[in-house]
């Protein structure tokens, strides 16, 4: 019973832990309707390494208007999981207009 106590006192204390952020950075341009999404961007070590650049030369001409930064609850499970040396995010990139 002790033992049940404990392993269900260490699930919700990990629940707690698991965190959802969300960064966006508008750069003022008018929107477009295409979207580049990137669900599941490895980072590393916590993200102090940082995922690839996300390329959006070829689909947003004009430039971007709004970068978002994720980081989703399955995300949290995965960076939990392996104990934060595997730490995704999901990023959306919304192109500028002409």
């Amino acid at each position: 019973m002790r033992n049940r106590r404990r392993s269900a006192g260490l699930v919700l204390a990990a629940s707690f832990l698991v965190s959802c952020y969300h960064v966006t950075v508008d750069t003022g341009r008018p929107a477009e309707r295409t979207v580049v999404v990137e669900p599941w961007a490895a980072s590393y070590f916590w993200g102090l390494v940082p995922p690839k650049v996300v390329t959006t030369a070829v689909k947003c001409q004009d430039g971007t208007s709004r970068v978002e930064t994720r980081h989703s609850f399955l995300n949290s499970l995965a960076t939990i999981g392996t104990l934060g040396i595997y730490s995704p995010m999901e990023i959306h990139v919304v192109c500028a207009g002409p």
